[in-house]
């Protein structure tokens, strides 16, 4: 008989003491981690709860150690989070369900999938995925976001400006027609996001130095490395705005 095992008192053999302490343990930490799982599986930022059903649920639980049985009874009553996002996309309002069917926007979708994907606009580019070149440079409330680390739902309320919402009509923005004029443009790929990052920069301060511009845009990778050509678009745009 192993250390693990006891004689009940009609002979047979049954769970000793400590090891049954030891199992009802387990079942407690196991419990209580996919409780705390559970927990962060919440509805995202941005996503209003209004489903609320309750179900009752009978559960029989059979435990053998030579001498327990037994049964029991509870109630759950469970959340489930709705399936609607809205958020304003260059002045237009979008409205989304957020679930797993054909056409959702899935709770793990970035805003950089979304705009692109759902919404058509092309303009916000994808280059690392991981927050490090600001290829995917887009405004969220008039602020510098990377939108291919900023989960969709995370979105909710906010103005986001791409790209092609700058241009009035058929007359480009000051800082796009700026990169025209002073070549501050190669491959293009990294163009959206400086140019949507040097917007919020001269928003907030028409008469940014060129030590202010190369600060902001730091964040903001050229392949092509053709800062020099980026920088003197950015100062002539401040001309023409009417900082410096």
């Amino acid at each position: 008989m192993s250390s693990e095992e006891t004689k009940t008192p009609d002979g047979k053999k049954g769970i000793s003491r400590r090891r049954f302490i030891a199992v009802t343990a387990t079942g407690v930490v196991a419990g209580a981690a996919i409780g705390v799982a559970g927990g962060y599986l919440g509805a995202p930022k941005g996503v209003t709860s209004t489903e609320v059903g309750t179900s009752t649920q009978t559960v029989t639980t059979t435990v053998t150690s030579g001498t327990q049985t037994g049964t029991q009874t509870g109630t759950q009553t469970g959340t489930q989070a709705s399936s609607l996002l809205t958020f304003t996309v260059n002045g237009v309002a979008y409205s989304f369900n957020v679930g797993s069917n054909y056409g959702d926007v899935y709770y793990y979708d970035t805003l950089a999938d979304t705009l692109r994907e759902a919404l058509g606009l092309t303009g916000t580019k994808q280059g690392c995925r991981e927050g490090d070149c600001g290829a995917c440079t887009v405004l969220a409330n008039g602020t510098p976001i990377l939108s291919c680390v900023t989960l969709s739902c995370e979105c909710g309320g906010m103005d986001i400006t791409t790209i092609e919402g700058l241009a009035t009509g058929n007359t480009l923005h000051p800082i796009q027609q700026a990169f025209i004029d002073n070549f501050g443009t190669q491959c293009g790929f990294c163009t959206p996001g400086m140019i949507l990052e040097s917007k919020a920069l001269l928003d907030q301060n028409p008469k940014a130095t060129e030590a202010e511009i190369r600060t902001a845009i730091s964040g903001n990778l050229c392949r092509c490395t053709g800062y020099v050509g980026i920088i003197k678009s950015i100062l002539a745009a401040e001309s023409t705005i009417g900082g410096t």
